[in-house]
């Protein structure tokens, strides 16, 4: 008889390890993530800097500034993958807790 991880997870964990485990499990798929630069980001979108920047209505020496700079907005971020047909998504962190994703917009009851 097979047993999914789930519900070994379930027969074998308790509440408070089960959050723990998830929260570990969260962190390495974020940590084993690719990383690269906005120059290689654009590439593997298929895009070309004259390309991106007809999609954003700006200059290429727009794309190839931002593309150069060490510190970028997240909106220019959030623009050039939009642009690419992906989206952005924000995901914070921290020390004894389970990765948090950010809202990039702030929504109407906050």
């Amino acid at each position: 008889m097979t047993v999914s991880v789930q519900e070994m997870r379930k027969r074998h964990l308790k509440p408070e390890d089960e959050a723990l485990v998830s929260a570990r499990a969260a962190e390495l798929l974020i940590h084993n993530l690719q990383e690269m630069d906005m120059a290689s980001l654009r590439k593997l979108m298929g895009l070309t800097q004259v390309g991106l920047a007809q999609k954003l209505n700006v200059s290429q020496a727009n794309i190839s500034g931002t593309e150069n700079r060490s510190d970028v907005m997240i909106s220019q971020i959030s623009k050039f993958i939009e642009a690419g047909g992906g989206r952005l998504e924000l995901v914070a962190t921290l020390p004894n807790h389970a990765p948090v994703k950010l809202a990039l917009h702030k929504s109407a009851g906050s």
